[in-house]
């Protein structure tokens, strides 16, 4: 069934202490009507009355060696309309793997995902390292520029000082090995 473009889903999408939420805002809880409807409803209630609020959240997700193969990220965009953009992995068969993933979508959703996440037994770590540079040692030459590929450095015009766009940042770390003073590293 579907509801104005929204395809319903599992029961088991949601953590138990979300479905019990989700249920008790249903008005027609009681007569009989599906999970399915009833999530239904919620979002279309939810999308159409109030706004809507975004959030993006990177965290570091520890994998035990026998959850590596699970479809993490298309779980979470399927079941929980959340978009995963996948920063950094190390994911090895029979090895315990990493994953930093950016998540953004509708903040209760990404807490219900993540939510789901730890209940699978993944470790969830909130703060995943960041690249910090030393203005002390920064020589503003400009070489980290040129092997960013997302720009998050630059040198501004004005007064040809290095720029750091963090929110740009997607943590290749191929400009530490450029910097020629050493002024740029990683923090956990």
């Amino acid at each position: 069934m579907r509801l104005r473009g929204i395809e319903p889903l599992r029961l088991t999408a949601y953590p138990p202490s979300r479905q019990a939420a989700l249920w008790r805002e249903y008005p027609g809880g009681s007569d009989g009507r599906t999970w399915q409807s009833a999530l239904a409803y919620w979002k279309s209630r939810r999308t159409s009355a109030t706004q809507v609020k975004s959030v993006r959240k990177r965290v570091t997700l520890i994998f035990p060696r026998h959850l590596v193969n699970v479809p993490l990220t298309y779980r979470l965009a399927k079941d929980f309309d959340v978009a995963a953009n996948i920063v950094r992995a190390r994911v090895t068969p029979n090895e315990v793997g990493t994953l930093v993933v950016e998540l953004s979508g509708d903040i209760d959703q990404v807490e219900a995902g993540l939510e789901w996440v730890q209940s699978l037994g993944i470790e969830v770590a909130e703060r995943a390292k960041e690249i910090q540079i030393d203005p002390d040692l920064c020589v503003d030459c400009g070489l980290c520029t040129g092997v960013c590929p997302t720009e998050a450095l630059k040198i501004s015009a004005p007064d040809w000082k290095l720029e750091f766009l963090r929110n740009r940042c997607v943590m290749c770390e191929q400009c530490i090995p450029t910097c020629p003073v050493g002024a740029i590293s990683t923090s956990l």
